[in-house]
């Protein structure tokens, strides 16, 4: 492709960024020497500049077609490198923090060093390490090609990021550049950069609390599924956390089942509409886990959303039962007016008392007895 060295790391670090963060507008700093002219070359002095390189990473591009774009960019970049940083900033009158860079948050620079050490009469000169405790920017990637081959080293906020965390970003970098070397005609998307036992502890591994059959989870099966045999493997495992509320697998899943035998009842089945009615809760998944194991497929509606929206998503769907909160029946209740189908419910301490709008999810509740027929404890549905 014609592409150098530098280019091609910028690529390959660019497409990491893009894989932890699913951004497609990446900006990138990068120092450059400032001497574009032979006779700049031996004069004693600072000619650096910074340059704000931006790409367009995305998952359906091939790594050779985005290595194209790069080299563009960049080659467009070094067109204008003698346009002052501070000015670019200026110019373009973005709001100031002085708490980070303007323009980028992450730096990348390749170092080429011709000649590590020489001689003058009586004098030896080489490169001295020295100890950098302050990070310029959140995250930044130097890259030193030697004979050996490339060394590469990340600075990082300690503000932001653990050390854990950075060498697993290194390793992933390392695995994403053996796969693109490996197979550079690939989508973004299709490249590696999970290691191979990286991946096993994922599917396996975390102490043995996963699901125990992953050719299962391969074959794509059901969600709730999952959940029912969480429910046997780690019943007092917390399995949903909103704020202050949580659930274990064990409770979910008995709520769940209750649920789903209240409308498996009310004629919820294959082909059935739900629509769900809920502010943000671990009840909101009770209901979606219900609908799921009823048979039915559910529509979530924003208690936000106006009353006009609501009731044609409920008419344009064909929904016939809606499952909400006690707190939003009232609400509820006058858009079902003109429903001959819909279900009511209010809910008290320990049981669903019969209501004119609304099959209703009351917040810790969904336990004990559904309108006289008893809930059993916790068999699959």
């Amino acid at each position: 492709t014609g592409s150098t060295l530098y280019m091609v790391l910028l690529a390959a670090y660019s497409t990491l960024l893009h894989k932890y963060t699913g951004q497609e507008d990446i900006i990138i700093g990068t120092p450059i020497a400032g001497r574009p002219h032979a006779e700049l070359g031996s004069l004693v002095g600072v000619f650096l500049n910074t340059l704000a390189i931006r790409n367009y990473p995305s998952g359906d591009k091939t790594f050779l077609d985005y290595l194209q774009e790069v080299k563009e960019h960049a080659l467009s970049a070094y067109e204008h490198q003698e346009y002052p940083f501070e000015e670019l900033v200026e110019k373009l009158n973005v709001t100031r923090d002085t708490s980070r860079n303007a323009l980028f948050d992450t730096m990348f620079e390749l170092k080429t060093f011709e000649q590590q050490e020489f001689e003058l009469e009586g004098l030896t000169f080489k490169p001295y390490p020295t100890d950098n405790s302050t990070s310029k920017f959140d995250l930044t990637l130097d890259a030193v090609e030697q004979p050996e081959g490339i060394l590469c080293s990340l600075e990082y906020s300690t503000a932001l990021y653990k050390p854990e965390t950075i060498a697993r970003l290194a390793q992933h970098f390392t695995e994403l550049v053996r796969a693109i070397t490996l197979h550079p005609e690939q989508p973004l998307a299709a490249l590696e950069m999970v290691t191979v036992e990286e991946k096993a502890q994922i599917l396996y591994g975390f102490g043995d609390v996963g699901v125990s059959d992953v050719a299962a989870v391969e074959d794509g099966a059901l969600f709730h599924t999952y959940v029912e045999e969480q429910a046997r493997l780690v019943p007092d495992h917390v399995a949903v956390v909103y704020e202050e509320q949580q659930l274990t697998y064990r409770t979910l899943n008995e709520r769940a089942n209750q649920l789903a035998r209240r409308l498996r009842n009310e004629g919820i089945g294959r082909e059935s509409i739900v629509g769900i009615l809920s502010e943000r809760s671990v009840d909101m998944l009770v209901g979606v886990l219900a609908v799921w194991k009823a048979g039915g497929a559910y529509v979530p509606l924003d208690a936000d959303y106006p009353s006009e929206r609501i009731r044609f998503m409920l008419e344009d769907s064909g929904a016939t039962v809606l499952l909400t909160q006690t707190s939003l029946q009232e609400r509820a209740q006058a858009w079902l007016e003109e429903s001959d189908q819909a279900l009511a419910v209010g809910q008290t301490e320990g049981e669903l008392e019969t209501a004119a709008g609304a099959e209703t999810m009351e917040l810790g509740a969904l336990h004990g007895t559904l309108n006289g027929i008893a809930a059993s404890k916790s068999d699959s549905e």
